[in-house]
């Protein structure tokens, strides 16, 4: 199992992904306890992955 820190800014409507299958109970539950950090405008939360092998890490910014 693999743990992701995740920072995010949030644009969806709460609760949009919880009938989102398998996933979406576990993913709303996640970000429903997200903590916000002010200082970055971001939403933060930990992910837990349990595919093997772990999910590739993506990066939009580069």
């Amino acid at each position: 199992m693999a743990f992701y820190l995740v920072r995010a800014r949030l644009w969806m409507e709460r609760g949009e992904f919880r009938r989102l299958r398998p996933f979406g109970l576990a993913l709303t539950a996640s970000l429903e306890n997200a903590r916000w950090d002010p200082e970055t405008d971001e939403a933060v939360w930990e992910e837990e992955d349990y595919c093997s092998p772990p999910l590739a890490i993506s990066n939009r910014d580069g």
